[in-house]
């Protein structure tokens, strides 16, 4: 009988799809604290509903004063795309941001009124909200609605494993990422693989290394004349902590939280 050469065609096209292409390495497979960063996003992608609170806060120093911002967000969200977050922001004043079939909306003293402003998309309106309240609307919506901003808390490809401690009474994975600019820890709960907090802290050799960083750049643009060097600022970032309790998953949400707004 003599071979088919379809059949040889086939098998061949099948190993040179299975096999790395020639001089081309396999990629190397994945550390430990990567796979858990993935499964981590992984469990928020298949929660049907969430409930908690985000309390973050950011310290930096000012001439040696101490300068503190906080935040707040209560989380509330139900599969398919609802999601309500109301907060405090970190300069004083409440902020809502709210997605359901109908679009979404944010509101924040700033508005006209307070009133409640329409947005294109749902990350535009947690993206608005982000800085003036120290990033408490940000992580845990983003990784909610499986958002394309969802790397904005660091995960990290830098991270090692790091030992175990207890956040909120439930035993956690610790990762941690130490880079020439901040060091970065995340805490993820080892029963249900959600965040339970992330501190990012600089030391005084880390800021100098950033302002070094900084400084650096900025000679590649024309100075205005007569400034023959860049002026000094006594100001360094020291740490921002943004701790996750969780009230409930995967539980019924009410579902008034997240009726379309009246618009002015």
């Amino acid at each position: 009988m003599k071979p088919c050469l379809f059949g040889i065609v086939v098998l061949s096209g099948a190993l040179a799809w299975a096999l790395p292409a020639q001089g081309q390495p396999a990629p190397p497979a994945k550390t430990e604290s990567q796979l858990l960063f993935d499964k981590c996003q992984t469990a928020y992608g298949e929660l049907k509903s969430y409930r908690g609170v985000t309390k973050a806060m950011s310290l930096s120093l000012v001439n040696g004063s101490p300068n503190i911002y906080e935040g707040s967000a209560r989380i509330s969200f139900q599969k398919p795309g609802l999601l309500r977050i109301d907060g405090k922001l970190a300069g004083g004043g409440d902020f809502s941001i709210l997605g359901n079939a109908d679009g979404s909306w944010y509101r924040w003293p700033l508005n006209k009124n307070g009133d409640w402003k329409k947005v294109e998309e749902l990350d535009l309106a947690i993206a608005s909200m982000t800085g003036v309240a120290a990033t408490a609307p940000t992580t845990i919506p983003s990784l909610l609605i499986q958002s394309r901003n969802a790397p904005y808390f660091g995960f990290s490809e830098e991270a090692k494993m790091d030992g175990e401690e207890k956040v909120a009474g439930q035993m956690c994975h610790k990762l941690t990422a130490r880079s020439k600019g901040e060091t970065t820890s995340w805490w993820i709960d080892k029963g249900s693989l959600l965040l339970r907090r992330i501190v990012s802290y600089t030391s005084e050799e880390q800021s100098a290394a950033q302002i070094a960083e900084v400084e650096k750049a900025m000679k590649k643009f024309p100075r205005p004349e007569g400034l023959d060097a860049l002026p000094k600022s006594d100001m360094r970032f020291v740490s921002r902590i943004q701790d996750f309790e969780i009230e409930a998953i995967n539980e019924p949400v009410d579902e008034k939280l997240f009726e379309t707004p009246p618009m002015k």
